[in-house]
């Protein structure tokens, strides 16, 4: 990621930020609504997160500029 992307170590710092504040925001999210308001199973809501991370990771895969990279987390 960092050759293809040409990012150095503080480029490469901010998107771990993003990601981590980005996937706790969505875990906080995703459990309070899906589970406690629809009422959504556990296994319900894994299959969602892996589906999620799925194609986050292909469409990581494929990048090109620094905006698919934050747009694909």
């Amino acid at each position: 990621m960092g050759y293809k992307l040409n990012w150095d170590a503080i480029r490469y710092s901010l998107y771990s930020t993003y990601s981590i504040i980005t996937h706790s925001l969505g875990a906080l999210f995703s459990i309070s609504v899906f589970s406690k308001r629809w009422g959504f199973h556990d296994s319900v809501l894994c299959l969602i997160s892996i589906v999620s991370k799925l194609t986050g990771s292909i469409l990581i895969a494929f990048v090109t500029t620094d905006l698919h990279m934050f747009l694909g987390n």
